[in-house]
């Protein structure tokens, strides 16, 4: 994510993805507060972003 900062990157279709892989592997390692804290703003982004009735967007947030 410090790397996606750095160069101003925003593309919600690849920022997305990496943001709730990081947080299932924060969860993994049992690093709760620091999966919420990284989660819950991103899966507002991504339901602003895929929509919410779009059943793909919703599936890959949940998963």
């Amino acid at each position: 994510m410090a790397y996606a900062q750095r160069h101003d990157y925003h593309e919600a279709r690849a920022i997305l993805p990496m943001k709730l892989y990081l947080a299932r592997l924060l969860i993994d390692d049992f690093r709760l507060d620091e999966a919420e804290a990284l989660l819950e703003p991103a899966l507002v982004e991504g339901q602003a972003w895929f929509g919410e009735k779009d059943e793909w967007g919703n599936l890959m947030l949940t998963s």
